[in-house]
């Protein structure tokens, strides 16, 4: 059986060979609904109020038609997605596949340093 580690260089190998110019790459896009509890509401709408993100805002970016969606490079299982609010504001994503949707667990905005 193939080691985990070479199985998710090969993944990285072929997904850079999909990849769009000056992007991260794209393995993996979903429209699966974003999905909403009481709990991430609380975190990512009231818990970071200096982040000044709003969930519609974090809804667009996940639900972004150019957006750019891979599996996160250190944790098994979350996903993250770099999209575009109507306002045009560039925000970072970190969701959890779980059969009801994606349900977002963490957000900030993307300065100029980390686009």
């Amino acid at each position: 059986m193939e080691s985990a580690r070479a199985t998710g260089l090969a993944c990285c190998r072929e997904a850079k060979r999909r990849s769009r110019p000056g992007g991260i790459y794209s393995l993996y896009m979903t429209d699966g609904p974003v999905v909403w509890d009481d709990a991430n509401r609380q975190h990512l709408g009231l818990d970071h109020p200096e982040r000044n993100i709003s969930l519609s805002e974090i809804e667009e970016a996940m639900t972004d038609a150019v957006r750019e969606e891979a599996p996160h490079p250190r944790r098994t299982g979350l996903w993250v997605v770099k999209g575009r609010t109507a306002a045009g504001r560039l925000l970072y994503v970190a969701w959890v596949e779980i059969p009801q949707g994606r349900y977002p667990v963490h957000a900030h905005a993307m300065g100029r340093g980390r686009r």
